[in-house]
């Protein structure tokens, strides 16, 4: 697990499935409903940063997410995640 993080009654987690992509499960803790998807995080978008002020076509080396940047990502969209997959 990548990092994990509770709100409104959802606990989201993000995991590497050691493919490109990253997995995220939502679960609903009142009710048990649950949303997995082991690719639903795209790496083109999740998981990886640039140190440099270079464009976005650089060739510079990405650094992996550290647990807290995982954290404060899905604290900020867990509220699209949850409309988007489990409907609320």
């Amino acid at each position: 697990m990548l990092a994990e993080i509770t709100k409104d009654g959802f606990t989201l987690r993000v995991f590497s499935t050691m493919y490109l992509d990253f997995g995220l499960e939502i679960t609903a803790t009142e009710d048990g409903r649950n949303y997995y998807n082991p690719y639903c995080l795209s790496n083109d978008c999740y998981g990886f940063s640039k140190d440099c002020s270079c464009e976005d076509n650089c060739d510079c080396e990405r650094r992996d997410w550290t647990e807290e940047e995982w954290k404060e990502c899905l604290e900020s969209e867990a509220d699209v995640l949850i409309e988007a997959y489990i409907g609320e």
